[in-house]
């Protein structure tokens, strides 16, 4: 199984826009993937109660209910946030408990700036590419094959 946790409240419009493209993977994606959305739980589930049917049983939410604001500088926020989700999702990646993270652009330079560029893999080969957020694939972060 393949897990790939997803920072749901990284966008402007969060985490409706992360809900949709994780319903839509999970609808195309074999079903040895599974996703955790990471983020404000009560506002995860009424997203997903707008998608209509999918396979629940791999999904799972995983509550964080800090957010790390735009306007907040990325060091300060990631380390003053413990609970946010991109700190909650790179945790997951750094105990094991998810093999891979993926977040929008604007999460993603929060990681890089702390020190946790290894949680920008991706797998490289075509059959895997929706497990790469487009930001990973266009910083080249480290592969795995």
């Amino acid at each position: 199984m393949i897990r790939i946790a997803l920072d749901a409240m990284g966008s402007d419009d969060a985490p409706r826009v992360e809900v949709e493209g994780a319903v839509q993977a999970l609808r195309e994606l074999r079903p040895g993937f599974r996703i955790q959305l990471v983020g404000r739980t009560a506002d995860i589930e009424a997203a997903l109660q707008a998608r209509g049917d999918f396979d629940r049983g791999r999904l799972d939410v995983v509550e964080a209910p800090e957010v790390v604001g735009m306007g907040e500088k990325p060091l300060a926020a990631v380390k003053g946030k413990p609970r946010s989700s991109i700190a909650v999702g790179l945790g997951l990646q750094k105990q094991g408990e998810s093999d891979a993270f993926i977040a929008t652009p604007a999460s993603w330079s929060g990681s890089r700036i702390s020190g946790r560029s290894t949680s920008g893999t991706c797998w490289t080969g075509r059959s895997r590419e929706s497990a790469c957020s487009t930001s990973a694939r266009r910083t080249r972060r480290a592969t795995r094959s």
